[in-house]
């Protein structure tokens, strides 16, 4: 993108929404406390719903030098610019599913808030779909050390203890600031990801009710 650092970029996703089981408002603030943003630009894709407006509320009162609100809804949108009165706030109306409209909103921005190239799945997950999901995608993966987790990332990506808010946090900057670290993961994750399939999901449900049937 032209008059961008889009090299430097860097984006984070998170599964789901802000609910305390998730620990994703101490983890945030954790990360926001640790990553350097004096000075910076964010971008907050989708900035007018209910994550974009914690995040966004996180940043204010920091040393951030902007904060981009991008997404559909001029009315929520300008309801926000009425209510937080604050000149680091710019407002941008655009769709994430449209490339063009994203060309204004990114020149100069440091960070963005949304697009997928971190994934970070709490402890409540089950059996961990979305897991395997970024991995086919080529999305470096942080991930709770309990339930079925371990078994589905393997030795394709960070384990943590997702009560331990630093680690969780320390664990997402290393993969954001270690490019190297984040490439090897992301290609242990396309050959981890390779052990799963519905087809052999559906074998060993079968053999699962053989097993079954036969007692």
């Amino acid at each position: 993108m032209p008059g961008s650092r889009q090299s430097n970029l860097c984006y984070l996703t998170c599964g789901g929404v802000i609910e305390q089981r998730r620990q994703m408002p101490e983890i945030r603030n954790q990360m926001s406390d640790t990553l350097e943003f004096a000075g910076k630009t964010l971008l907050i894709t989708g900035g007018t719903g209910t994550f974009g407006n914690a995040v966004l509320r996180r940043f204010l009162d920091t040393d951030i030098a902007e904060i981009r609100v991008f997404s559909r809804d001029e009315k929520k949108q300008h309801d926000m610019r009425l209510a937080y009165n604050n000149r680091k706030l710019k407002f941008y109306i655009g769709d994430v599913r449209r490339a063009e409209s994203l060309l204004d909103a990114m020149v100069g921005v440091d960070f963005v808030f949304h697009a997928a190239a971190l994934k970070q799945v709490p402890s409540c997950e089950s059996f961990g779909l979305p897991l395997a999901e970024a991995m086919v995608c080529g999305v470096p993966v942080v991930a709770a050390n309990r339930s079925s987790l371990p078994e589905i990332v393997g030795d394709a990506g960070l384990l943590v203890d997702p009560d331990d808010v630093e680690e969780v946090a320390d664990a997402l900057n290393r993969v954001i600031t270690d490019r190297a670290f984040a490439s090897n993961l992301t290609e242990r994750g396309r050959v981890q990801v390779q052990r799963f399939s519905w087809h052999r999901a559906a074998q060993q449900m079968i053999m699962i009710f053989d097993e079954i049937g036969n007692h």
